[in-house]
């Protein structure tokens, strides 16, 4: 109704009301709502089926990164059809009522956004833990005023303390990673920057690489290409080393083909070693890259599995000085399978790269956690008698393992939910336990981000402002569809 006409029947028909303010017009509403008198006296919230399915089907494009046109172009002429061939033309008529234009899905993907962002930051304001973020080293902090106002922790190396000063700064457990595993003595560093020309020389040119590719196809191959090397990559290092010991023979007739100086290297027995360990000590590395990669990975799950492969490392030395292999295969095999020995410098090298390793991880990586907190990993077994009798939070453990529902929690959720669910009853456990949980190992995150956004934005596509599309194909947060639609009014499409 027009607020002329309404004006005019609260003067005529409620004249007692015309000074009332618009606090008494919204508590009435409210109590009406919550009594349920407005629906049975006919009042129903209109229903806006037309408006919701377009945000619905927007909601899914960019969950899916697809473009905005797809929804006129492919969605609803064959949701049309279906419909047609299964329910009718009448029912067709509804469906084409829909609007899934260009232009309306940028819309609907801006306003899911919006809702988005502002239910994260009522979640924020109003939670009483604080909150971890994870910024890469690119990141404007200036962009980031609206939420640092509650930051507790930040998972970044580039944010200054003095800046904010009540933040726990992180670094990356993957970037420490890669600076740890970097160096390498002399010669095994001149072998990878051999390995490094030799897959760049046939990657990228795009001849080479064809005329690799039927190469590898008439031999036989079990592999047809060579992977990639980037420096900016978590796993490039090791994948590409297993490729290109797999592909060596095919490699080495092409670069003669080729007439590259590089083939020389592939006749050498020390390179081939020297490129069989690379591609093993690689290996364990892309290991435990990838176990400490992904959204549930908390910072004591990184620590373990890092403090646990230096302490294997020296053992690995041992083995390998007594001449036992067994933790380098590919190694091993070569070896075997020529009838050959290691030369001394090859050995020594080794043996200095393996030191080198347990030192510089050593050096990256210190204990994230006390030993008298991981109480929290698992409550009910843990010694409580290593726990000091005047810290408080004992009293509360020992009252938590008396709790049979306590029990089946733990093991049905997660350790996150499990600590969540018990804030009020053990606020001193609780507080503790998310020192460590909340804040993040790795800026997994961000890099999943990056991946989104070379999908989104393609060159068909570079000129698209992508942070609404990036905001809601990334978010576990689901948009509040009601309120949404409670501000918006059905347009039907023509």
């Amino acid at each position: 109704m027009k607020p002329t006409k309404l004006k005019e029947h609260l003067v005529s028909v409620h004249p007692q009301h015309t000074s009332d303010g618009l606090e008494v017009f919204q508590t009435k509403k409210a109590r009406f709502e919550k009594s349920g008198t407005l629906p049975k006296l006919g009042f129903v919230p209109p229903q806006k089926p037309c408006l919701e399915a377009s945000y619905k089907v927007a909601y899914r494009i960019a969950k899916n990164k697809k473009p905005h046109t797809i929804g006129e172009s492919l969605i609803k002429p064959c949701a049309l059809e279906m419909v047609e061939l299964v329910c009718g033309m009448e029912q067709r008529k509804k469906i084409e009522a829909v609007p899934l234009s260009n232009d309306t899905i940028h819309s609907r993907i801006s306003d899911m956004s919006t809702n988005i962002l502002e239910q994260v930051i009522a979640e924020l304001d109003s939670t009483q833990f604080p909150f971890s973020m994870q910024l890469d080293e690119s990141t404007d902090i200036s962009q980031c005023s609206q939420l640092l106002v509650f930051v507790r922790y930040i998972h970044s190396g580039t944010l200054m303390k003095n800046e904010i000063p009540d933040i726990v700064i992180t670094h990356c457990f993957l970037h420490r990673h890669a600076l740890a595993s970097r160096t390498l003595p002399t010669d095994l560093k001149e072998i990878m920057m051999t390995a490094v020309k030799v897959v760049n020389f046939i990657r990228s040119r795009a001849l080479h690489h064809r005329l690799f590719k039927v190469l590898c196809q008439e031999m036989g191959a079990e592999h047809e290409v060579l992977l990639y090397y980037t420096e900016v990559r978590w796993l490039s290092r090791g994948q590409v080393l297993k490729r290109l010991f797999e592909l060596r023979d095919e490699i080495s007739y092409f670069l003669i083909e080729r007439q590259s100086s590089l083939s020389k290297h592939f006749d050498n027995i020390e390179f081939i070693h020297g490129l069989a360990y690379l591609t093993d000590i690689f290996s364990h590395l892309n290991e435990i890259n990838t176990s400490i990669q992904g959204r549930e990975v908390t910072i004591m799950d990184a620590s373990e599995k890092i403090n646990a492969f230096v302490n294997k490392v020296p053992l690995w030395k041992r083995r390998f000085q007594s001449e036992n292999l067994a933790n380098f295969p590919t190694l091993e095999h070569e070896l075997s399978k020529n009838n050959t020995a290691l030369s001394s410098s090859i050995q020594t090298q080794i043996c200095e790269h393996l030191d080198v390793l347990t030192n510089s991880f050593s050096n990256y990586f210190d204990s994230t956690y006390s030993k008298a907190e991981i109480w929290f990993r698992n409550p009910f077994l843990v010694d409580l008698e290593t726990i000091d009798d005047s810290d408080l939070v004992k009293d509360e453990l020992i009252d938590l393992r008396s709790k049979e529902m306590a029990h089946h929690d733990f093991r049905t959720k997660n350790l996150i939910e499990f600590w969540c669910t018990l804030t009020k009853a053990y606020p001193r456990a609780v507080s503790r336990a998310m020192q460590f949980l909340i804040p993040f190992a790795t800026t997994y995150l961000c890099e999943s981000g990056f991946s989104t956004m070379v999908t989104i934005k393609t060159k068909s596509r570079n000129r698209l402002d992508i942070k609404d599309d990036m905001r809601v194909a990334l978010s576990n947060t689901v948009p509040d569809f009601k309120a949404i639609l409670q501000s918006k009014q059905q347009q039907m499409s023509h």
